[in-house]
């Protein structure tokens, strides 16, 4: 599943995959990995994405987010 927000986001600021993760410290495979959903973000990766493009990191990773506050104990 593509992260369609992510990508959207990426390219609105004129970045190429290489570019934002020289911005968030880490490498364009991981950024193709998040961008196609091959790979989920650690923790870190997650906020770092979320302040950069001052966005909810629910947002960015809908797929991984889905249905999180739904539990038995809310």
């Amino acid at each position: 599943m593509k992260r369609e927000k992510l990508i959207s986001l990426r390219e609105e600021r004129g970045l190429s995959q290489t570019e934002l993760a020289e911005c968030i410290g880490t490498t364009q495979q991981t950024i193709s990995w998040l961008e196609n959903g091959r790979r989920k973000p650690n923790v870190y990766l997650a906020i770092s994405l979320q302040n950069f493009f001052r966005v909810k990191v629910e947002d960015l990773f809908p797929d991984i987010f889905l249905g999180a506050n739904t539990t038995k104990c809310s």
